[in-house]
């Protein structure tokens, strides 16, 4: 199996953007379609067909017009401090309901009595470009007071910049970095190191990554995006929105989550690890997503389950995501293809249940706990049982039961 030599985790918050506006055999947002009104369902996710300014174009049935924004109800009722919270694998699906509350307090607590270590940052924006959120430090501080004993990176560079920027941060980033670890980043890139963030049919960058080179120079690389709007795209001429990329690009989540990705990195970058050595996407970005809510709302509870539901958009109310589902996706199995079978939506979403569910019974040190044991080669396996005291066998069938139950209301 080939060796990774540099790791480039990526989180493009709308995949679907970043593909050529092409009609495919499944719907995508944006893509072109064929009929008005069409509906379609592919992976749980209902798309329909909509005509924008002459264009036929699939966008998610609850997406809404210019100035409205998504109307998604959760199928979960909030939980209360009376709550019961899970205390291990075995009272797991019984105390299904205090799953979130759980997680979240254990987070908050952790933040609440720990002190915040950063490494060396520099930030550098575009001449053109205005952030929606430029409080950098501020939130590294929150993500490092959930991992107080992570290991940190030498130093981060964060780059913002808009499409009307693109070529000043492709020549920033590269005077920034040594050849070697250019080549190597944008080759594990595609050679779209920088500008994959960014959609030319759109003239926007919706996206945003987080990259690392490995020794001797152990660079962090924070890639942001910056939307035309802070959680909307234009196409045809009118204006789709999305809540819960609003929220986080305004309040910061955005910033947490490619943050923690360099957390992520620390552990793994550089190692030489097998493809099976490294976590699957949905730990890497469901545990990104779940953090970047988690400390950023660690005051509040009641904003981390909003957001934890806005987030989503249309996935609230994806049908289908039964136990069978969740065990599917949760096997190891899909290593061979690299989950590629799933739509991507659901590594953020759908991992971040799961990951949200084992931080309800061992705390969010866990998550880097299991990162670092994934990076010293003894693989998935193990590194599940010695960091949650229990085989990744026995958990599926709990996980799967408890997070399906819990997305579908269930009582």
């Amino acid at each position: 199996m080939t060796r990774l030599k540099v790791l480039a985790i990526t989180t493009i918050l709308l995949f679907w953007l970043t593909q050529p506006l092409a009609t495919a055999a499944n719907p995508k947002y944006g893509q072109p379609c064929k009929k008005a009104g069409l509906e379609k369902t592919y992976d749980q996710v209902t798309y329909i067909c909509l005509k924008v300014k002459k264009k036929l174009i699939w966008t998610g049935k609850q997406s809404s017009g210019i100035g409205e924004k998504t109307s998604v109800v959760s199928k979960e009722s909030i939980p209360t401090i009376t709550t019961p919270v899970p205390t291990s694998f075995q009272d797991l699906y019984a105390n299904r309901k205090g799953i979130a509350y759980g997680a979240w307090l254990k987070t908050s607590n952790i933040m609440k009595t720990s002190e915040a270590f950063v490494p060396t940052t520099e930030v550098f924006i575009g001449p053109k470009t205005k952030p929606w959120n430029t409080n950098t430090e501020y939130i590294f501080r929150l993500v490092s007071r959930a991992f107080p004993n992570a290991t940190l990176q030498e130093k981060v560079i964060v780059f913002f910049y808009n499409y009307k920027d693109l070529n000043w941060a492709q020549s920033q980033v590269r005077s920034k970095l040594s050849e070697q670890d250019y080549l190597e980043l944008s080759a594990n890139e595609n050679n779209h190191l920088v500008d994959s963030n960014c959609q030319p049919e759109l003239k926007d960058c919706l996206g945003s990554k987080a990259v690392a080179t490995r020794a001797p120079t152990n660079l962090a690389i924070m890639l942001i995006g910056v939307s035309n709007n802070p959680g909307m795209f234009v196409f045809g001429g009118s204006s789709y929105g999305d809540p819960g990329l609003e929220e986080s690009n305004k309040k910061g989540l955005l910033i947490a989550h490619e943050y923690f990705h360099t957390l992520q990195d620390k552990t793994l970058v550089g190692k030489s690890l097998d493809r099976t050595d490294w976590p699957p996407p949905w730990v890497i970005e469901g545990s990104a997503n779940f953090v970047e809510n988690a400390t950023v709302n660690f005051d509040s509870f009641s904003k981390y389950f909003s957001w934890r539901g806005n987030s989503m958009g249309n996935l609230v109310n994806a049908k289908g995501v039964t136990e069978s589902f969740v065990a599917d996706f949760m096997d190891l199995s899909h290593y061979k293809d690299n989950w590629s079978g799933f739509n991507k939506d659901w590594y953020y979403h759908l991992g971040s249940r799961i990951m949200e569910a084992l931080v309800s019974i061992k705390g969010p040190e866990s998550i880097m706990a299991f990162h670092e044991q994934m990076g010293s080669k003894i693989g998935f396996q193990n590194a599940f049982i010695n960091t949650f005291g229990i085989s990744y066998d026995e958990a599926i069938p709990i996980v799967a039961k408890t997070v399906a139950a819990n997305f579908n209301g269930q009582n």
